[in-house]
């Protein structure tokens, strides 16, 4: 029973691992395209939305076949394709083992490029916490002018000594609504689920910068939208980009600074330019939906073909 039960466990982590795959794949000439064509016109919430579709399919299939399969071996549902006693064979126990290899090491990775921000954080000093207009932020003993937000349940706004003691408080005021809205929007945690996408799936690294580019000029829209000039929004970044030194600690949250010199670039026009009306999340969620009503409708096709699948791997 218990070998079982682990079959199809393990049957239905390798679907939703090939779903999340090929569903990327199925993405990336969208992806080269857009690398060609210009994504000015999406906005941040679509690549967000966009980039982690593959993992939003392929968790659906996962789960449907795993649903499927319990029903059909309980017998809730007739299914004839159900093996009563199933044994994996090499290839089947050693592609799982290789995808479980392939998601451990995305997560290290992952992890290992929180580290230096979350190391950051605890050298905050809790106490000399201020308050701003827009939001509180915590205080950093370092050398370095740094601002950025991090904390995945709990965001909050860091700035460091030298970040304090090179703007002046209209500047500060600047930086703590650009920071706020990426508080509002849960930045952190989107950018770590980004983040680990693209180390296994094609395509996802391009999706994660042009979803980071598009995410700091919208929160830069934010302050122009709750009074501040964009000409002095624009003094304020690269205030921050000229200050940049070497051996600053590298911070996976959101720095308010820019990276390279074509983000600051194309950071600064957008200030002037207004905000456009970039194409949001709706269309890909009701794409997703449908694509997942799709496959409840036809759930008996899709079942004889997670059952090739796993034949194969046999």
């Amino acid at each position: 029973m218990i070998d079982s039960l682990l079959y199809l466990l393990i049957s239905s982590l390798l679907v939703g691992f090939a779903a999340c795959a090929g569903m990327a794949a199925l993405q990336y000439p969208f992806v080269r395209w857009m690398s060609r064509a210009g994504s000015m016109g999406l906005s941040s919430d679509f690549w967000f939305a966009w980039g982690i579709l593959p993992v939003l399919v392929g968790t659906f299939l996962g789960g449907f076949a795993l649903a499927f399969d319990w029903l059909g071996s309980s017998g809730w549902l007739s299914n004839p394709h159900t093996q009563s006693s199933p044994q994996g064979s090499v290839l089947f126990w050693g592609v799982a083992l290789g995808c479980f290899a392939v998601v451990v090491i995305a997560a290290v990775r992952s992890y290992r490029r929180y580290l230096p921000t979350y190391q950051l954080r605890g050298g905050a000093f809790p106490e000399k916490t201020a308050n701003g207009p827009f939001v509180s932020f915590s205080l950093l003993p370092s050398r370095f002018p740094v601002a950025f937000t991090a904390g995945l349940l709990i965001p909050r706004v860091y700035l460091t000594q030298a970040a304090v003691e090179l703007l002046t408080l209209q500047e500060q005021d600047i930086v703590l609504s650009h920071e706020h809205e990426h508080i509002r929007r849960r930045d952190p945690l989107r950018y770590l689920l980004l983040t680990f996408c693209e180390y296994w799936l094609p395509g996802a690294r391009y999706i994660r910068r042009q979803w980071q580019r598009r995410v700091e000029s919208e929160c830069d829209q934010a302050s122009i939208k709750l009074g501040f000039a964009a000409d002095r929004v624009a003094s304020t970044i690269l205030k921050f980009e000229r200050a940049k030194t070497t051996g600053c600690p590298p911070a996976m949250a959101l720095a308010y600074a820019p990276d390279n010199h074509r983000d600051l670039k194309l950071r600064i026009e957008s200030l002037f330019d207004g905000p456009a009306g970039a194409i949001g999340q709706r269309p890909v969620l009701l794409g997703c939906a449908a694509l997942c009503l799709f496959l409840t409708v036809n759930f008996m096709e899709v079942h004889r073909g997670v059952k090739t699948f796993l034949g194969w791997l046999h």
